[in-house]
């Protein structure tokens, strides 16, 4: 509502502004000098809302002729003749005029039917990207343009405690508190027109305006829908450029709408800034020196290597290239993800067995301290891993991609980040005692008087999230649901104030929000790779191939991402499982939706070769035809052959009909 009000105020200062400017402008122009050197007469017109200036030649006659009303009034002066024309805007015309204000985020709600008796609603929001430029349907990158939370009350969209991620201007949180105007409509749709950041800008570049596209009912959408009159989950698709779009993403809906968070900025003298700059230097050059002085680095294996930045167990943060320059190892300028502006301070050593050793000042997770972590691995072995506090991060390498020009590499500071507080009130139940933590996101413990949930032994589960079982379960569900248990034990022991809000009471335990020490416990969890958004999420992670097919499946046409990781993950669980045909068939065709012909092949030849029937058949079709693949006649009857042995009706005929005409009558398996 208070951003409504001051869109509102903004667009009446805007009217009132132009208005002003009409008047100006008429008034220069009409009350120069006129052309025998003296000052024109003002007077005020019949209707009293505008002034008008007339040369009368002095005297007296000109109050009287500056009160007739005249469209067009002449007088000649030393021969020449001047015209002067009174400016007169009719009602409709002047209120015309005053709405004619070019707005980017003008957008006309009319044409929609907005939302209404939507429980008020609070949701996360991210924003990845969309690229087109490989592929028609598109590849979703994996790092988010923007993040935070969304506000829905009735047809009203409100950004809180969001922030583009995208450097220079986007780092400005004006642009989602006010340059947002988008509404819900009651179909399910976000609609009108917002900033938006799709190019990032790195320390010392030119600044970028933002675009403000429009956001229309894409087709591609998957729009939200309103169970008992609560948001769900939902899927946006956005226009933006040719080459690139992106997609909103909205789930985690809770009850009740979220307060601005306000971030108190902190002003620090110039010379304390040098003070704590210049320590953070010595910090990273003694530290440097010390991991880089029992390796003797060599140009043997330069080049760029492709890498992809993960925090264990799932959370991929990012990826890009390594730049390995005379030994030393540093990332590129295009690499992505959320910790892109941290990646310039990443320095390592290579020796001429590919052992690498590095350091890398970041933070992984929103509203943690920057720190330095020693990173250690191979590159033959493609991997280099690393750990900040208590949370494993690993680069995972590919083959080279490229050589190098030799070039000398600068370190650039890196950034550091507020840690973000939860509101809570004073009529919060708060936790005075922690019995026991029976997995990360359950626990028993006693709740303070006063408040109607006072008592003792109160069993509490985390809301809207899905710890690992600590208890029963497989054995690698069960070493992380042990670590997790254990690190929220020593988080709850150690903390000040434990509070519950967005609670639900139920028969048998308590459904609410962990607050501790002013952070969500939930969302802590989540960015730590400790718990999922998705219930049920450990088992087909962990333990059951089976279950992570069948969700691949499930997701194959709403979310191809998605869909993906599910069956790549049943792969790995599961090397020789009975389902892998399917599922490497269902991967050939998710990456050829997503334009990767070369992935998509191999899983083709890989579900053929372990006996899918309809990947044999349209392998055989890609080899007879040449599409994708180098057209090889022999292999296409293999396959097709082995399809029809497998029931195939169309292969024989496909490979067939290839044949001149003179041999397909005689043509047979």
């Amino acid at each position: 509502m208070i951003c409504y009000k001051q869109k509102k105020f903004k667009n009446y200062m805007k009217k009132i502004y132009l208005l002003l400017s009409l008047i100006l402008l008429s008034a220069q122009s009409f009350a120069g000098s006129c052309p025998d050197g003296s000052d024109p007469i003002k007077s005020v017109s019949d209707d009293g809302t505008y002034f008008v200036y007339k040369c009368g030649g002095g005297g007296s006659n000109n109050n009287n002729s500056t009160a007739e009303t005249s469209s067009n009034t002449t007088s000649s002066v030393k021969g020449s003749k001047i015209e002067i024309y009174d400016v007169v805007f009719s009602a409709n015309t002047k209120e015309e005029l005053l709405n004619r204000i070019v707005s980017k985020l003008d957008y006309d709600f009319s044409k929609h039917k907005l939302a209404t008796n939507i429980q008020d609603a609070n949701c996360r929001f991210d924003i990845k990207r969309i690229a087109y430029d490989k592929s028609e349907v598109g590849e979703i990158k994996s790092w988010s343009l923007a993040i935070g939370a969304v506000n829905i009350k009735d047809g009203n969209v409100d950004f809180v405690n969001a922030s583009w991620r995208q450097g220079g201007l986007s780092l400005d949180p004006s642009y989602f508190k006010d340059e947002t105007n988008v509404k819900l409509t009651t179909d399910g749709y976000i609609v009108g027109k917002m900033a938006y950041f799709p190019l990032a800008v790195g320390k010392g570049e030119v600044p970028k305006n933002p675009l403000y596209p429009t956001l229309t009912k894409h087709q591609r959408s998957k729009v939200a829908s309103f169970k008992d009159n609560k948001m769900t989950n939902a899927r946006y698709f956005i226009d933006v450029e040719d080459w690139a779009g992106g997609i909103l993403s909205i789930s985690g809906c809770k009850d009740g709408i979220l307060k601005q968070k306000v971030v108190k900025k902190k002003v620090v003298k110039e010379k304390e800034e040098s003070v704590v700059k210049e320590e953070k230097e010595d910090k990273f050059k003694s530290e440097k020196t010390e991991l880089f002085k029992n390796i003797k680095s060599s140009d043997a294996l330069d080049g760029y290597y492709s890498f992809t930045l993960v925090q264990s167990p799932m959370t991929q943060l990012g990826g890009g290239s390594l730049e390995i320059n005379n030994g030393i190892v540093t990332i590129t300028q295009d690499s992505q993800g959320i910790v892109k502006p941290s990646y310039a301070s990443f320095e390592g050593r290579i020796d001429q067995n590919g052992d690498i050793k590095a350091i890398f000042y970041f933070h992984p997770c929103s509203g943690c301290e920057d720190k330095l972590v020693e990173f250690d691995g191979n590159l033959n072995k493609k991997k280099l891993s690393g750990q900040y506090n208590n949370l494993q991060i690993h680069f995972y390498l590919t083959g080279k991609k490229g050589d190098v020009i030799k070039v000398e590499t600068k370190m650039v500071e890196s950034k550091t980040v507020e840690t973000k507080k939860i509101e809570t009130s004073d009529s919060d139940p708060t936790v005075s005692k922690v019995i026991e933590v029976t997995h990360g996101d359950k626990f028993i413990v006693n709740i303070a008087e006063p408040h109607e949930l006072a008592g003792n032994d109160i069993k509490v589960n985390l809301r809207d999230i899905d710890a690992p079982d600590a208890t029963r379960s497989c054995p690698k569900q069960l070493e992380l649901g042990i670590k997790v248990r254990d690190y929220v034990s020593k988080k709850l022991e150690n903390a000040s104030s434990i509070t519950l809000v967005n609670f639900r009471k139920t028969n048998t335990k308590i459904i609410a929000h962990l607050i501790v020490d002013g952070k969500d416990l939930g969302d802590e969890l989540v960015e730590m790779g400790y718990a999922s958004e998705e219930y049920g999420f450990w088992k087909p992670y962990f333990c059951s191939a089976l279950t992570a097919v069948q969700a691949g499946q499930q997701l194959f046409n709403q979310d191809p991402e998605m869909a993906l990781f599910w069956l790549e993950r049943s792969l790995v669980l599961d090397p020789e499982g009975s389902n892998n045909t399917k599922s490497t068939y269902l991967l050939s065709e998710l990456y050829s939706l997503m334009g990767d012909e070369k992935k998509s092949i191999d899983y083709l030849k890989q579900s053929a070769s372990i006996g899918w029937l309809q990947a044999m058949e349209k392998l055989g079709g890609l080899y007879l035809n040449g599409i994708g693949i180098k057209q090889d006649k022999n292999q296409a009857k293999k396959w097709l052959k082995k399809a029809h042995e497998k029931g195939s009706q169309n292969a024989e005929f496909l490979y067939c009909n290839s044949l001149p005409k003179a041999k397909q009558a005689a043509c047979k398996f």
